[in-house]
């Protein structure tokens, strides 16, 4: 990351100078994920631009490079349940420092089509049962200039013998000397021209195989990338030498690499082996890097404070694999920055949903048609809107206090009377600090299911002013909602009266709940989304599932 922060002042490339550090619409901010790993806690952004170059940018490169690695070692694995094999086969030109970049690569990509294409590859397709082929570009500069060379993992359909990969590397390389000569270049296959290994089909050998065939985006990226076995520099090497040094060659050499390998692809396939794999499309340079990383959103950075933070981002995720979501939200403070911390929920089916801030978890309405809650821990309150069983049930409740035995219960005074235990009584209009979050109360009544039917007391609760669980209810509020979970099939709802609803608070994002009771809840979902006010999103969170609610 470091690396791509010099580069953002630096570099040829309008994407590079993005990647990371704009927002993905151009004026946000940015989020910042946590996941624990094997190897501990790991820190990372989403939200942001990504420009996708493999070449180029070292982060974009990681992620490429590893997603390269997992599709070559799904095909190699697929060609070893078959019953085939494999070769490694590597082809070089001679070069001499007088030679553009630029022009070795044109000759090498023509040379190569030279290779794969015509009568003399389908009679060896024919003879030796190639099944397709990947191929990768690697580039280094020395000495003598630079240095470009591929590499190409070629499937075969059964087992083939060393000396026959050894004959099917030596008719690709006459097809391939034969080229470039036409081309001005030469290759000798006996001086470094032409290489052929067998791939021994163990899935050890395989990953091998695979991080090697990938490695221009997976070794020579990391800080301390290393030289080529040849002596030679890779890009990233020069890179880093330039920018330990600040030596002007180095930087040109750079610029040099930057405009030759734009737009170059860094692994191509043959036709159908991936579908005979049985992988998926293959997914584009920008698409793998624009994906976002794994983990949890913990941070949201707002558009106002990312550009104090991004230049010292490093030290905002160093602080949080070294300490946690705390220490970052330390570091932030004792700087001035604006943040939030990203609020999570998870839906227990109908009414029950756990409201997690970052700096308070929390459980409303665990009732009767919920269910998978039972086992949570670490709660630091248990809120019910009202006394109906849909919303609590008594027995179920002890059994969850048990489990969470300093998390308090707060609830509605009729709520209260029903209950054999102690509770904390709020009304509307009273605001309660519970561990990190503030939540306010809201509503009063139940909404009308029958004039025949008693009306019960109900409380809404709006939690750190953006989350609203209404209860049973249309409760009115007076200012902006973030995320309204809205009620879907009820006695006392008429879905018109439900999109009014969901009208009159125009949320920015309506998550559906308390739908137990209707045969087809997709149905009353996909109303809410086709007649939902401009500016609001309607997402269905996943039974039983994190949903991060981020700001957009």
């Amino acid at each position: 990351m470091t690396w791509r922060r010099r580069l953002w002042d630096l570099t040829t490339l309008p994407r590079l100078r993005n990647c990371g550090r704009v927002s993905h619409t151009g004026v946000g901010g940015a989020v910042v994920r946590v996941s624990e790993t094997d190897e501990g806690r790991r820190a990372g952004l989403s939200g942001l631009q990504s420009c996708g170059s493999p070449w180029s940018c070292p982060v974009c490169a990681r992620k490429i490079g590893a997603q390269r690695s997992e599709d070559v070692a799904a095909v190699l694995r697929a060609v070893a349940a078959a019953g085939g094999s494999a070769a490694l086969v590597t082809l070089t030109m001679r070069h001499h420092k007088g030679h553009r970049l630029s022009d070795l690569w044109d000759a090498l990509t023509k040379a190569w089509a030279a290779v794969t294409a015509g009568a003399s590859w389908s009679k060896d397709q024919a003879l030796f049962g190639v099944l397709g082929f990947c191929k990768a570009v690697e580039v280094t500069n020395g000495e003598a200039g630079w240095h470009v060379h591929c590499h190409a993992v070629v499937a075969l359909d059964g087992p083939v013998s060393p000396e026959l990969m050894e004959e099917l590397g030596g008719r690709m390389f006459t097809r391939w000397e034969r080229k470039l000569a036409r081309l001005g270049f030469s290759a000798v296959a006996d001086k470094g021209g032409l290489d052929v290994r067998p791939v021994r089909m163990t899935a050890d050998s395989i990953e091998q195989v695979a991080d090697y065939i990938s490695k221009i985006t997976s070794e020579i990226t990391s800080p301390t990338a290393k030289e080529a076995r040849s002596g030679n520099r890779t890009p990233f090497a020069i890179l880093r030498d330039f920018l330990a040094t600040g030596n002007a060659d180095d930087w040109d050499l750079w610029e040099t690499w930057e405009r030759a390998s734009h737009n170059r692809r860094q692994l191509t396939w043959s036709r159908r082996l991936r579908d005979w794999a049985g992988l998926h499309r293959e997914k584009t340079d920008e698409e793998v890097a624009s994906e976002d990383r794994g983990g949890e959103a913990a941070i949201i950075i707002p558009k106002e404070s990312w550009p104090l933070v991004r230049d010292d981002v490093a030290d905002l995720l160093d602080a949080i694999e070294l300490g946690g979501v705390d220490q970052a939200v330390r570091w932030l403070t004792s700087r001035s920055l604006g943040f939030r911390l990203v609020t999570q929920i998870v839906h227990y089916g109908h009414a029950c949903v756990l409201v997690d801030t970052g700096a308070a978890r929390i459980l409303l309405d665990p009732g009767a048609f919920s269910s998978d809650f039972e086992g949570l821990t670490g709660l630091d309150a248990i809120l019910v809107t009202h006394q109906h069983f849909d919303h609590v049930v008594p027995e179920r409740l002890d059994d969850l206090r048990r489990g969470n035995p300093s998390a308090r219960l707060i609830v509605d005074s009729q709520t209260a009377e029903q209950l054999s235990v102690d509770a904390e009584t709020v009304t509307p209009g009273e605001t309660l600090t519970v561990a990190g979050a503030t939540v306010e109360v809201l509503g009063g009544d139940h909404a009308v299911i029958h004039p025949d039917i008693p009306v019960v007391r109900n409380n809404a609760y709006l939690i750190d002013g953006s989350l609203l669980h209404p209860g049973d209810s249309y409760t009115p509020v007076d200012r902006p909602v973030d995320t309204l979970l809205l009620p879907t099939g009820a006695p006392w709802l008429k879905v018109s009266e439900a999109v009014d609803y969901l009208r009159a608070v125009a949320p920015r994002q309506a998550v559906p709940i308390h739908e137990a009771v209707l045969a087809n809840p997709a149905l009353h979902y996909g109303m809410f989304e086709a007649l939902a006010p401009a500016g609001t999103a309607v997402t269905v969170a996943p039974r039983a599932e994190a949903l991060d609610l981020k700001s957009t």
